[in-house]
């Protein structure tokens, strides 16, 4: 299934994010409040420098590993959290203007005048305002990044998953092939000629199977090999068994995932020997439909369910398996309306998958 891509911080850019927005913020807001003090009063320039070292000293020094151990505390209870938030932004609030009024009288400021009076009994409410931000911004900004590194822990999980699933299915179709081929030459053991060229033809056809496993290959490739595959079954079948393989020159340069017809073709055969008069009719076809690939496989017979013929399932449930985890929900294996004396089974992949496997 298809991921969303994102990165995740590193602890190391977690840090320089975070001293980045503390600088840049305390700084704006330092030149703010200096702006607007120097309207107001002239003499308070001393104590908004105060502020702002004092605030940018605390939120480093202490409101950070604070929040960092109630995060730990309190993660799964975010009302705790804001409590905590909302009490420690109050008592830092009255800590600020306390020491802004005793570093006031330290430097010799009148602090009777009107102007720091105003100063520092509103800027109180101003300033566990301003805590309250900053631990708000800090407690919202590192839960999108949790949440961001949760999402891609799960990312590489289902990955994982993915790719231990397609390395399951694809190891049950290779000995798949590979029992029905042996079964071939054991059936002509005694003509050496047809067993040199059933011999060579499974050579051809398992170099290219064991080649690329799900990777993304050209679907002309996959039908030239399919050929040497019917070769096998055909020097073991003669005139009971007819094939054609035709495909389009646009879908056979499409990429497509590894043994994408084959499972179709290896159940053509298994079924419809059983259930077609003579001579078994297989035919494959791959076209572009309106910007879809579209694969048939047809064989004469008719249809016969895997729990009749007592089979293991492994072809098509294999098949489908594999293309939803590779290509998503929009890749379907179905069968199609035929007449009573066809099976045709169609393979499509969507577009989307195809645009983005181009050469």
């Amino acid at each position: 299934m298809p991921l969303t891509r994102f990165n995740i911080l590193t602890q190391r850019e977690r840090r320089i994010l975070f001293w980045i927005l503390q600088i840049t913020g305390w700084l704006a807001s330092f030149f703010v409040v200096l702006i607007a003090a120097k309207i107001t009063d002239t003499t308070i320039g001393w104590l908004v420098i105060f502020r702002t070292v004092f605030g940018f000293l605390v939120t480093s020094i202490l409101l950070r590993p604070l929040l960092r151990y109630c995060r730990s505390k309190f993660a799964t209870s975010f009302v705790k959290l804001a409590v905590v938030g909302v009490l420690l932004a109050i008592v830092f609030g009255a800590l600020d203007s306390y020491l802004t009024e005793r570093f006031g009288i330290l430097i010799g400021l009148d602090m009777q005048a009107t102007g720091v009076v105003l100063y520092i009994k509103a800027a109180y409410v101003m300033r566990s305002a301003i805590f309250g931000f900053w631990i708000l911004l800090y407690i919202v900004i590192n839960y999108w990044l949790d949440s961001r590194a949760a999402l891609l822990r799960a990312a590489r999980l289902e990955m994982d998953r993915q790719a231990s699933d397609l390395k399951l299915l694809r190891a049950q179709v290779n000995p798949h092939f590979l029992f029905n081929a042996l079964n071939s030459i054991l059936a002509v053991c005694d003509e050496p000629q047809k067993v040199v060229a059933i011999t060579q033809a499974l050579a051809d056809y398992l170099r290219f199977s064991l080649r690329g496993g799900d990777a993304r290959q050209p679907l002309g490739e996959e039908l030239d090999a399919l050929e040497n595959y019917l070769r096998v079954e055909k020097i073991r079948f003669t005139d009971k068994l007819e094939y054609t393989i035709q495909g389009d020159a646009a879908a056979r340069r499409k990429l497509v995932p590894g043994a994408l017809v084959q499972p179709l073709v290896e159940n053509a055969i298994k079924f419809g020997q059983r259930t077609s008069p003579r001579p078994l009719r297989i035919a494959v076809q791959a076209r572009l439909r309106e910007g879809d690939l579209e694969v048939l496989v047809e064989n004469s017979g008719h249809w016969v369910t895997e729990n009749d013929a007592a089979s293991t399932g492994i072809g098509l449930s294999n098949l489908r398996q594999r293309l939803q985890l590779i290509c998503g929900p929009l890749a379907t294996v179905t069968t199609v309306k035929a007449p009573p004396d066809r099976v045709i089974l169609q393979v499509i992949l969507p577009e989307e998958y195809l645009l983005s496997s181009k050469l």
